[in-house]
């Protein structure tokens, strides 16, 4: 389930582990899997369209009587968010960290 340590010379035997985590008031746990940061989690329905370059043109509506300004000629990716959890100092608190992936939109 697990890999091998990179650093084998610095493990502590698991019982040591369990009172670091169990008895110590503030630390770092940092653990990254296989596939990436496994605490992250992804949330595509917040994705957003990123533009890059082009132009803006811009319409007049008669009827509403307001203008519209329309973004052309630009190259998007999708930007997609992760929840990461970051542990407060001191203060049992969890707050979430939204941090961003960028995703083609179209393929290649």
């Amino acid at each position: 389930m697990f890999r091998p340590m990179r650093r084998a010379s610095r493990a502590i035997p698991e019982e040591a582990a369990k009172h670091l985590l169990q008895q110590s008031r503030r630390g770092v746990l940092a653990v990254n899997g296989d596939n990436g940061y496994p605490f992250e989690i992804r949330r595509p329905e917040y994705a957003t369209e990123v533009k890059f370059g082009g132009y803006v043109r811009v319409e007049y509506d008669q009827e509403k009587q307001r203008n519209y300004f329309v973004h052309e000629g630009y190259q998007s990716v999708m930007a997609i968010p992760y929840d990461m959890p970051i542990v407060g100092y001191d203060n049992h608190m969890v707050n979430t960290l939204m941090i961003w992936d960028a995703e083609p939109k179209e393929g290649f």
